[in-house]
């Protein structure tokens, strides 16, 4: 954690106290932000590396959630509060809808690959799949839904769940819908599937085009779609 508050204290200047170079009011730290997408400097505050600010937030946040007591001489609460609006304006930008093949299309295949184990059986599948992830994993399968710039930002002990539910129909007739939810509550905003609740052939349609194989995301010739029926 001090490595990275030195980091940024040396990125933002040397003359002045760095908190008081940094702690712009909040509507120019997002703009600054969005100035920093753009390749250019607002004069108001000192240019920050964004990188660098995201990996400080998201220690002084880690540190403030496990009660860990900050730095001599840092009001961790204040920087809190000032720099959230810049940081999240920066995670939403980096996990854009439009970039959501790119950000969340291996875990999204990976996904749809099971469903369509479970809805075609050409590979033994497990009934449960948990993955353990950091936020910027969740981002990324949000993006992929399309919701990446409307729900709330994922926090500690978040979890999206997919779910896959069979019903029947007769002897051979079964119907398989898609349920998907957010912090424990329904997906209501997710494009291609309303309320998030869906068919599987509804569902697949929608995302399909956001998965990518590992092969792919390495310029390979990917493989992994020949099974998929949808």
């Amino acid at each position: 954690f001090k490595a990275p508050m030195r980091q940024l204290a040396h990125l933002i200047g040397k003359s002045g106290s760095w908190r008081d170079q940094f702690l712009c009011d909040t509507s120019v730290a997002v703009a600054s932000a969005q100035e920093h997408t753009r390749g250019r400097h607002p004069p108001n505050c000192m240019p920050v590396s964004l990188q660098a600010l995201e990996m400080v937030y998201n220690n002084m946040e880690a540190a403030s959630t496990s009660h860990q007591p900050p730095l001599k001489g840092v009001d961790r609460d204040e920087l809190l509060k000032k720099w959230k609006p810049a940081e999240e304006y920066v995670r939403r930008a980096m996990f854009r809808p439009n970039l959501a093949r790119k950000v969340g299309g291996t875990l999204m295949h990976e996904i749809l690959d099971q469903m369509n184990g479970v809805v075609f059986p050409h590979k033994r599948v497990p009934t449960l799949a948990v993955y353990a992830a950091y936020d910027s994993t969740m981002m990324g399968l949000l993006a992929a839904l399309g919701v990446s710039e409307t729900v709330p930002l994922p926090k500690f002990s978040d979890y999206i769940s997919i779910e896959i539910w069979e019903k029947q129909f007769g002897f051979n007739s079964k119907r398989h819908t898609i349920r998907i939810s957010y912090k424990g509550r329904a997906m209501k905003e997710i494009p291609g599937c309303k309320a998030g609740r869906c068919g599987f052939a509804e569902f697949m349609t929608a995302f399909k085009s956001k998965a990518m194989t590992a092969e792919e995301c390495l310029g390979r010739k990917p493989t992994g779609y020949e099974y998929w029926k949808v």
